[in-house]
C-alpha cells in the first residue's frame, strides 16, 4: 500500500494529469499527508478533487495539508475529511487555510471529525472572510448544539457568505438553534439552496420555524431534508402551507422516516394541487399514510397542478384499495409521475394486477407505445403467469415492480438478493408484462449477476407477421 501512495505520490509532482485521488479508508496517517503535501505545491500538480475520509491523518495531517492548501501551486477544490479524529485544533488549522488568498476549496466535507463549539467558531469565522471560496459544506454527525450553531448560522448573513450546500445531519440544533438557522435563511445575503437537516430531533416549533422561512421572498431553498426527525401531522401541516406561499421554491423533499399519517396527507395533497407548488421529487418512505392517506394523494396526483415525477411511498402501509386509488391516478391525463417506489408494502395480488395494468395502459405509455410504433396487447400466457408470481413472491413483487419507470419504463434493476432465486426466464416473461416485448424487433438481454433487464429499442419492423410475437421467441 505504501508503495502505492508513493507512485500517485510521484505522479502528481510530476504533473501527470492526476486530478482526482481517493485515499479513503486507507490509514496512510499523517506521514502519508505529509508526502502528499509536498507534491500538491509543486507547480506542476493538477490535482482538483482529494479524498482523505478516514484515513487516521490526525491533527498534524490536518496541518500539513493546510500548508500545503495555502500554496500558490494548490488547486484542490473538493476536500473530504470525514471520519478522521481532527477535533479543534484541527478546524483550526483548516480555516487558517480557508482564508488564506490562495485557497480554492470549494467543496469541503468535516463530517464527523469530532470538533466542538470552539472549533465551529474557528470555521464560521472563516466564512465571513472574503478570501473565502466555499459554497458546498458538510458538518454532519458533529452533534453540534445552538451555542455553536449561532455562530456558523451568523456566518451565512455576511455579504462574504457563498454557502449553497449545507449538510447539517445528525446534530442537535434545538428549538433555539432552528431558529437561528431560519432566521439567516431569510437574510438577504443568503445563498443557501441545498439543506440537510436529517436526524436533528425536528419537532413541531422546529419545522413552524423552518416553514415560514420558506414563505419569505429572500428564501432561496429548492431541495430540503428532514428526514429521520419527529415530524408528526401537526408539524407537517406548517410545512405544507409553505408550499402554497408564492415565494416557496422548493422542488425536492424528503420526510422519510417520520411519523406523517393521513391527516398531514391531507395537507400534503391540498399542497401538490396549488399553483404555486414545485415539487417534483417527493420522499416520504416509512410514514403511516395507509390506504386512505393513498387516495387522498392520488386526487393530488391527478390535478393539473401537480408536478411530481419522482415519488416514494415505500413502507408506508398501502394495500390493494391504496394501490388501486394510486393505479387510477398513473391512468389520468394529468399525472407526471415517472418514477414510483412502492417497496415494502402490502400489496397483494390484485393490487398487483392494478397496478401493471395501469403501468400498461396509462395514457403516457400509450404516448409513448404510439412514437415506438408497437402494440398494447397482454398476452394471456403472461397474465396467468403474474398470478402464480405474485402469489409465490407477494412480498418481492412490489419491489420488482417499482424499481422501473413508469413513464419511460426503460429498464428494471433486480438488487433485492431475494430476486436472485428467479429464474432469468421468469424474469423476462414478467419484463415483457411491462411492456418490453411489444417492439416489434425488440429484444431483451440480461446483464450481469443482478440480472437486470433492458429494453434495447430497433428500428421498427415492416412485416405485418411480427405484430404478435410469441413468448417463445425470446
Amino acid at each position: 500500500m505504501a508503495a502505492y501512495f508513493n507512485q500517485k505520490f510521484e505522479e502528481i509532482r510530476r504533473g501527470e494529469e492526476v486530478e482526482v485521488l481517493n485515499l479513503s479508508y486507507s490509514n496512510i496517517g499523517a506521514d502519508g499527508v505529509q508526502l502528499l503535501s509536498a507534491a500538491l505545491m509543486n507547480e506542476n500538480n493538477t490535482l482538483s478533487t482529494l479524498n482523505l475520509s478516514n484515513t487516521n491523518i490526525g491533527v498534524e495531517g490536518v496541518k500539513s495539508l493546510s500548508t500545503a492548501l495555502m500554496n500558490e501551486n494548490n488547486k484542490v477544490s473538493t476536500l473530504d475529511l470525514s471520519l478522521n479524529n481532527i477535533g479543534d485544533n484541527g478546524i483550526s488549522a483548516l480555516s487558517t487555510a480557508l482564508i488564506n488568498k490562495n485557497n480554492r476549496l470549494i467543496t469541503l466535507n468535516v463530517a464527523f471529525t469530532r470538533f466542538g463549539e470552539e472549533g465551529v467558531r474557528y470555521l464560521s469565522n472563516a466564512l465571513l472572510n472574503e478570501n473565502n471560496k466555499v459554497t458546498s459544506l458538510d458538518l454532519s454527525s458533529n452533534w453540534i448544539g445552538y451555542n455553536a450553531a449561532k455562530y456558523l448560522f451568523t456566518a451565512l448573513t455576511s455579504e462574504h457568505n457563498k454557502m449553497t450546500t449545507l449538510n447539517l445531519q445528525n446534530n442537535i440544533f434545538g428549538v433555539d438553534g432552528v431558529k437561528s438557522l431560519s432566521t439567516a435563511l431569510i437574510n438577504e445575503n443568503n445563498k443557501v439552496t441545498t439543506l440537510n437537516l436529517r436526524n436533528n430531533m425536528l419537532g413541531v416549533e422546529e419545522v413552524k420555524s423552518l416553514s415560514t422561512a420558506l414563505m419569505n421572498e429572500n428564501n432561496k431553498m429548492i431541495s430540503l431534508d428532514l428526514s429521520e426527525n419527529k415530524i408528526e401531522d401537526d408539524a407537517a401541516k406548517y410545512l405544507f402551507t409553505a408550499l402554497m406561499s408564492e415565494h416557496n421554491k422548493l422542488t425536492e423533499l424528503n420526510l422519510s422516516h417520520n411519523a406523517i399519517g393521513v391527516e398531514g396527507v391531507k395537507s400534503l395533497s391540498t399542497a401538490l394541487m396549488n399553483e404555486n407548488n414545485n415539487v417534483t421529487k417527493l420522499n416520504f418512505y416509512d410514514n403511516r399514510i395507509g390506504n386512505d392517506g393513498a387516495r387522498h394523494l392520488s386526487l393530488a396526483l391527478m390535478n393539473a397542478n401537480n408536478k411530481v415525477t419522482e415519488l416514494n411511498l415505500s413502507d408506508t402501509d398501502i394495500g390493494d384499495d391504496g394501490v388501486s386509488a394510486l393505479s387510477t391516478a398513473l391512468m389520468n391525463e394529468n399525472n407526471k409521475v415517472t418514477t414510483l417506489n412502492l417497496h415494502a408494502n402490502k400489496i397483494g395480488t390484485p393490487g398487483l394486477a392494478t397496478l401493471l395494468k395501469s403501468l400498461r395502459f396509462s395514457l403516457v405509455k400509450c404516448a409513448i407505445a404510439a412514437q415506438y410504433g408497437v402494440h398494447l396487447k397482454v398476452h394471456t400466457e403472461v397474465q396467468t403467469m403474474l398470478e402464480g408470481f405474485s402469489t409465490a413472491f407477494s412480498r418481492y413483487v412490489p419491489c420488482l415492480v417499482c424499481f422501473a419507470s413508469v413513464r419511460t419504463i426503460s429498464r428494471i434493476g433486480v438488487q433485492n438478493p431475494h430476486f436472485r432465486m428467479l429464474s432469468s426466464d421468469l424474469l423476462i416473461r414478467v419484463a415483457q408484462t411491462l411492456g418490453w416485448f411489444i417492439d416489434y424487433k425488440g429484444t431483451l438481454r440480461m446483464l450481469d449477476e443482478h440480472a437486470n433487464c433492458v429494453f434495447e429499442n430497433e428500428e421498427e419492423s415492416d412485416s405485418e407477421e411480427e405484430d404478435d410475437i410469441e413468448l417463445d421467441s425470446f
